[in-house]
């Protein structure tokens, strides 16, 4: 429902799902391609698929039940604002309803947006959740919906509900430094209008391979063979090509932050 909000603003948007479990992938690729169907225009929205797993099993390891909830909405923000470095985008949408779960009270919000170096924006911070469901009704993605299970509950207990941002800091630092670099590496995409089932995402990798050359999206066609795909355009190109069962990568590196000035 955010993003249709979005969308019927005249926003391009991209999707960013973070993967907890295989099956809510599914449901989750399922909402994005049946807004993209029924509402979309303009160039086919990349669907970002990231292994959030091994931040599970870090979050479950090192940080207290209490916090997990908060750290892991924080981790999936910083994440997400990571990759919209990459691609030169410049904000992230959320569904977030203002006291609707924990993590959702004011303080969290807050204490979450401070991992967002870009504007973050809550088209649903104000609706209650029965009003979200009556607009994904109207909107047609309700019944897919309907069927995804809640998987982001990492908690074993009573939850914080107006944690102090200081132990959430302390949080954070008892996670290994490298967790957000290591889930950016453990990313693929596919263009939502190239979709169909069994059809194989692409790979995203943060540096060139060895293996094959790299190439822009509007080189594509003058290189046989497998490749690889660089540049923002990269993920459409790569996502056409897998269609017609090329061996195909993106590369989408790390780049300055897209309001930072270069160097003179």
């Amino acid at each position: 429902v955010a993003t249709w909000m979005m969308m019927r603003r005249g926003s391009q948007v991209d999707f960013v799902h973070f993967t907890l479990e295989c099956s809510q992938s599914e449901h989750a690729l399922g909402v994005a391609h049946a807004l993209r169907q029924q509402w979309g225009s303009g160039p086919s929205p990349i669907f970002w698929r990231i292994d959030f797993q091994p931040i599970r099993e870090a979050l479950l390891e090192h940080v207290h039940s209490r916090f997990r909830q908060v750290v892991l909405k924080q981790l999936m923000v910083a994440t997400a604002d990571a990759l919209a470095d990459r691609l030169g985008i410049h904000a992230l949408i959320t569904g977030d309803s203002v006291g609707q779960v924990s993590s959702q009270t004011l303080s969290h919000l807050a204490a979450i947006d401070r991992y967002c170096n870009r504007a973050l924006i809550r088209p649903l911070a104000g609706m209650l959740k029965e009003e979200i469901i009556d607009w994904s009704r109207r909107i047609g993605t309700a019944s897919i919906s309907e069927r995804a299970k809640e998987v982001c509950d990492l908690s074993d207990g009573p939850v914080a509900v107006f944690a102090r941002w200081s132990r959430l800091e302390e949080a954070h630092k008892s996670l290994p430094p490298e967790v957000i670099t290591d889930a950016l590496n453990l990313m693929d995409a596919v263009a939502l209008d190239d979709w169909m089932p069994g059809l194989p995402f692409v790979k995203v990798l943060s540096e060139p391979p060895s293996d094959r050359p790299t190439v822009t999206a509007d080189k594509v066609n003058e290189t046989e063979g497998p490749i690889a795909v660089a540049g923002r355009h990269a993920a459409r190109a790569a996502s056409r090509l897998a269609t017609e069962g090329r061996d195909v990568l993106i590369v989408l590196r790390p780049e300055k932050r897209f309001w930072e000035e270069p160097n003179p």
